[in-house]
């Protein structure tokens, strides 16, 4: 229900580029699950996307297959997994994500 509600309220009700304006999109946990889900929706609605996960392969195979549909979508894979606590490794990811 929870993820009814918050899906519902950020993509049903609301025109996002209204209220964000065109750009880039960050969805974590892109390769499966709800992150997934969040990055079709937002590819489907014009969004650019910088996807995150730990599994490259799935992140590429999600790249691909949003790109054979909505061909106009750039998107940015980035490798990582959150649960790491070397902090070199979140400053080189806001880096990539900055630049």
């Amino acid at each position: 229900k929870v993820c009814k509600f918050s899906f519902e309220y950020l993509f049903v009700s609301k025109n996002l580029f209204k209220r964000f304006g065109k750009g880039w999109a960050l969805v974590t946990g892109a390769s499966k699950g709800i992150g997934y889900a969040y990055a079709w929706e937002l590819a489907k609605r014009g969004f650019d996307l910088i996807v995150v996960a730990r599994s490259e392969k799935l992140l590429l195979d999600l790249k691909e297959q949003i790109q054979s549909k909505y061909p106009s979508i750039q998107i940015l894979v980035i490798t990582f997994d959150f649960s790491t606590f070397d902090e070199g490794k979140y400053e080189a990811l806001f880096k990539s994500v900055r630049d």
